[in-house]
């Protein structure tokens, strides 16, 4: 299956966002192969820039690429469920309508509640695991934190003085982000953001329909 996935940044989201439906759509899907489209070149500045921006770049895939299957847009809300998750997702979805109008294309949106450092935090078992650190306090529900990126950079910076004296290195913030999203319980996910789940919700109708 041939999907493209647009997200705010190179640096951070995308990769993480890539490994994130890899699991998603294997798990829940049964779909084992999946071949990632991508643009040479393109890349996105923050969310005003992907939710304008993005519709050329399916546009571009699709003119390559005929038999793209999925198409995966992320955008943080930045602010809390559901008001800024709907506010967020409309925005896309009017971005995308004359591309959807012209293409037979399946098309998710994904909106995490504030930023995606809120699903990255949802279970705190695993990150104990990858990051060794034993006084982490878990979330009922993560989308309740009030800064989820300074929360997972708090903890980032505390599993950075745990390997202080280790003859290993740590990981980049990257990589454990990326780490996070390997090992994640996604039923748990579900269960501790509202914001994911109903992105689940939406792809499985769009899928098995």
């Amino acid at each position: 299956m041939r999907i493209a996935i647009f997200s705010e940044s190179l640096r951070f989201d995308q990769t993480a966002y890539e490994i994130l439906i890899s699991r998603i759509l294997k798990e829940f899907f049964n779909i084992k192969k999946v071949q990632l489209l991508r643009l040479e070149n393109v890349s996105f500045n923050g969310k005003a820039d992907v939710i304008k921006q993005s519709p050329l770049a399916a546009e571009q895939l699709f003119y390559k690429h005929k038999k793209l299957k999925i198409i995966f847009v992320f955008a943080d809300a930045d602010g809390e469920f559901p008001q800024a998750t709907n506010e967020t997702e409309s925005l896309i979805k009017k971005e995308f309508e004359s591309f959807l109008f012209k293409h037979s294309v399946l098309f998710a949106v994904g909106v995490p509640t504030r930023n995606i450092e809120a699903w990255l935090l949802a279970d705190i078992g695993v990150i104990i695991k990858i990051t060794k650190i034993k006084t982490l306090n878990q979330f009922i529900n993560s989308e309740k934190i009030k800064n989820p990126k300074d929360k997972f950079s708090e903890i980032y910076a505390k599993y950075r003085k745990v390997f202080s004296d280790s003859e290993f290195l740590p990981l980049s913030k990257q990589e454990l982000a990326n780490k996070i999203f390997l090992e994640i319980n996604l039923d748990l996910l579900q269960k501790r953001s509202l914001s994911f789940k109903r992105f689940i919700t939406e792809l499985k109708i769009n899928i098995t329909s």
